[in-house]
């Protein structure tokens, strides 16, 4: 970083120190922004893919069809369709 030379203080007026002063405080506070902003940056492409997965699968799950509901209990032993024709009286 350069620095400024100041020879003979009384030259310099006291007003271009302050506000250099203050502009080297405002410059390490966007220095620290900047660094902050730069973590972030690193850390929120992996939170989208993360994010995209969890979308992913959620479509997934929505996509897939629920078991029916059941009726009742399944019938002890219900008849064919072969031997319920077999069964039946003809009409006619």
């Amino acid at each position: 970083m350069a620095s400024l030379k100041v020879f003979d203080p009384v030259q310099v007026p006291a007003s271009i120190l302050q506000e250099l002063q203050q502009t080297r405080a405002s410059l390490a506070q966007a220095r620290q922004e900047i660094e902050l902003l730069r973590l972030d940056n690193g850390r929120l492409p992996s939170e989208l893919d993360q994010a995209r997965h969890q979308l992913e699968q959620a479509r997934r799950q929505a996509k897939r069809q629920s078991a029916p509901f059941s009726k009742g209990p399944p019938a002890s032993k219900g008849q064919t369709p072969r031997t319920q024709a077999r069964c039946r009286p003809r009409q006619g």
